[in-house]
């Protein structure tokens, strides 16, 4: 609810992952022994991972941050 809240971006936007791809992780999940339990799904999940693996902690957090505008 938070992330909602301060999100630049409705979570009811065009940008939210496809729910078809979000079943489709969780059948694989599920069903496959070979899928990790943490599937990236979605555009936006896969630019916020990109981010995260690019700089340190500190600076991710920073960043993550001053794009929802959450400094406490």
């Amino acid at each position: 609810m938070r992330f909602a809240l301060r999100s630049p971006r409705s979570t009811t936007s065009d940008h939210t992952a496809d729910p078809q791809e979000v079943a489709d992780a969780i059948a694989r999940a599920a069903t496959d022994p070979s899928t990790p339990l943490r599937t990236l799904c979605g555009d936006d999940a896969r630019l916020i991972d990109g981010a995260k693996t690019s700089m340190s902690f500190e600076d991710f957090e920073t960043s993550m941050r001053a794009m929802l505008n959450w400094h406490e």
